[in-house]
């Protein structure tokens, strides 16, 4: 069930924080909530000409939003910027790699490995070196990564079938299968 305050859009729900003058204020002058969790509080304040104790609820609100997504973010930016780099190193290669990055119980890349190199139409890959392997890294979840050097982005019908059976597989490990990139 869809509670309310969830319906509500940005504008809504500062102006439940504030007022219907400075959430349209705040708004109007960063564009997004990334932006406005980005101002320095001092800022907002002057701008709003808030008091002291509505800058310190305002301060609270925020600091309350930005520890509640620090994970997230952490958890989504540290893995996005490995696959960015990953698609740069790997764009231009003529043969097919197969990587494995090993993400802990925080979320964090404690090991990346390229596990194969095949020819310009796929590669093998060892799974029950790469299983053994998360074992003793004792690893959350897996994110499994290969270019095409061909360019294709799509997952061919293998990529499908080979990453249904890896986290079949994980499952049994009690790992997860985070994602399965195609740079």
């Amino acid at each position: 069930m869809t509670s309310r305050v969830s319906t509500l859009s940005h504008t809504e729900l500062l102006t439940a924080l504030l007022n219907k003058k400075d959430a349209t204020t705040l708004m109007d002058n960063y564009e997004n909530i990334h932006n406005i969790l980005s101002a320095p509080i001092e800022e907002i304040q002057t701008l709003l000409h808030l008091s002291d104790i509505k800058k310190d609820k305002l301060e609270i609100t925020l600091e309350l939003i930005r520890r509640g997504n620090d994970r997230g973010n952490h958890y989504e930016s540290c893995i996005d910027a490995k696959v960015r780099d990953l698609a740069i190193k790997y764009q231009y290669e003529t043969r097919e790699h197969i990587i494995c990055l090993f993400i802990d119980y925080d979320g964090n890349i404690t090991a990346e490995r390229v596990l194969s190199y095949g020819g310009p139409t796929g590669a093998f890959i060892d799974l029950p070196y790469m299983y053994r392997l998360a074992i003793r890294l004792e690893a959350a979840e897996l994110v499994f990564i290969h270019n095409h050097p061909g360019g294709s982005a799509g997952p061919c019908g293998e990529d499908l079938t080979i990453a249904e059976r890896i986290g079949n597989d994980l499952e049994l490990l009690n790992i997860g299968l985070r994602a399965n990139y195609i740079l």
